[in-house]
């Protein structure tokens, strides 16, 4: 009788690069398709039993292709596999290729040589990828540390994913992320009427915070950050993301229909963002762990989108009344808010985009704007990355800045840039006093910057159509 040298948790943790980390159901464990015998069992009724092992004759009843649960479906892999015993150890190896005479050749040629050498040259040869797993449970900190260490996802993806991961990590957990900080306030005093600085207590959430991760003064983060990192990821079952994705939707939902539906949104904001960090890509590189079965997100769905019709924008602003309003005050209020407002509403940039672009990606003799990756910033995707066409009022207002610009951004702020710190902006507090001038215009959405850009959007279809808006705002389809 043969044992594995895989650990008992997993006896399939050897086939695993081939199907991407996904997991083998129970009745495939070194199983070939012939009803779950032992290889001397299924000799006894094989014609092709008096073969050598070392012929391919003799694999060809032997080699199976296991299958594998994917969102709750079960599927056959696509390449067979054939499991082989030696000297009371045995492995499953990948044969990479779905014809079955080639496999079987493939086997044949794995025993071989490893009749002529050792397991570890065996396994090295033919299953590289192939390592004992590490008994130690594996922590959320573990899985993160080795997803960004070697997944081909970008960094600014990744960090999205582990940022939703460990937001949900811990609310299940229940690791308290308010704490209490003292302030300094500029308050007016009720005795005499004079505007004093007074310390306070406020509250503040730890887990938003990015800015402050890693420096001396984001020691509530990283407090936080550290007891999230060390909770077993194999404490994060389906069942529990599931119940906290109905929780949720309960407590944020209590206060009507609008509210349920805004929070089923979030919901499915946090859990595919999350869910992201276990996609196919990321657990390639995260093979060598002693991963848990199930994963996390085996099995859980998103909520279904409802009246998604009325998910579409629909403008509730009056644009060439608030453009002129904001040509007569914003110039007056904050130069670089004004800017802000321009390449908001007429060229439909991000935030991060306006942030960090540069004059030097601006044509104007071409009437264009180049949004780009630079070292000072990124964009949303691929499809972000592109030119836009800029309007000749536009154009002829940034030229005049331009000429009298004291750096090489077109916001000027006195705050350094800072690559690679999520949430922060060099010129925060000019889109701080846009975003106050705005909602005293009657623009109240949450993002209001973001609806600028919804604003371009609808301007561009009114005129030229769906898909010259699709092409403005950089979408990757329409």
């Amino acid at each position: 009788m043969t044992t594995s040298t895989e650990p008992k948790t997993n006896e399939n943790k050897g086939i695993e690069p081939i199907f991407e980390g996904r997991e083998i159901s129970e009745g495939d464990k070194g199983v070939a398709k012939g009803g779950g015998k032992s290889g001397k069992g299924m000799a006894k009724g094989n014609t092709l039993s008096h073969f050598s092992k070392t012929s391919a004759k003799y694999w060809e009843s032997r080699i199976f292709k296991p299958t594998y649960t994917e969102n709750g479906e079960k599927r056959e892999s696509r390449h067979f596999a054939a499991r082989i015993g030696v000297n009371k150890r045995r492995h499953t190896f990948p044969l990479g290729t779905g014809n079955k005479e080639t496999a079987s050749k493939e086997a044949a040629k794995v025993y071989a040589f490893l009749m002529a050498n050792d397991w570890d040259a065996t396994l090295a040869k033919f299953a590289p990828t192939y390592a004992p797993r590490d008994e130690k449970p594996v922590t959320v900190g573990d899985y993160i540390r080795e997803a960004e260490s070697a997944a081909d996802v970008s960094k600014k993806t990744l960090r999205g994913y582990t940022r939703s991961f460990r937001r949900l990590v811990s609310d299940i957990a229940g690791i308290d992320h308010m704490i209490k900080v003292e302030r300094k306030r500029r308050l007016r005093d009720e005795k005499t009427g004079k505007m004093r600085f007074v310390t306070v207590t406020e509250e503040k959430d730890a887990r938003h915070d990015y800015a402050a991760e890693g420096r001396e003064n984001g020691g509530a983060r990283d407090a936080w950050l550290a007891k999230v990192d060390a909770v077993k990821l194999s404490t994060i079952t389906p069942a529990k993301i599931q119940k906290w994705k109905q929780s949720f939707v309960t407590d944020r939902g209590a206060g009507g229909a609008l509210d349920e539906k805004t929070a089923r949104g979030t919901a499915n904001s946090i859990l595919r963002k999350a869910k992201g960090l276990f996609s196919k890509t990321v657990l390639l590189v995260t093979s060598e762990l002693n991963l848990p079965s199930p994963l996390p997100f085996d099995g859980v769905a998103l909520f279904k989108k409802k009246q998604l019709k009325k998910m579409r924008y629909e403008s509730k602003i009056d644009a060439p009344a608030l453009f002129r309003a904001a040509m007569d005050e914003l110039p007056k209020i904050d130069e670089e808010a004004f800017k802000i407002f321009l390449l908001g509403i007429l060229a439909g940039l991000r935030k991060g985009e306006i942030d960090s672009l540069l004059w030097e990606n601006v044509d104007f003799e071409a009437g264009k704007i180049s949004v780009e990756v630079t070292n000072y910033g990124g964009t949303k995707s691929d499809d972000s990355e592109n030119w836009v066409s800029a309007d000749k009022e536009l154009i002829e207002i940034l030229r005049g800045y331009r000429a009298k610009a004291g750096g090489q951004f077109v916001i000027e702020s006195t705050e350094a840039p800072r690559p690679g710190v999520d949430g922060f902006y060099r010129a925060e507090k000019s889109f701080q006093r846009l975003y106050a001038w705005l909602k005293g215009k009657g623009v109240t959405d949450s993002k209001p910057l973001h609806t600028l850009r919804k604003e371009a959007g609808t301007l561009v279809y009114e005129r030229f159509g769906i898909l010259a808006a699709s092409r403005h705002l950089r979408h990757s389809d329409i």
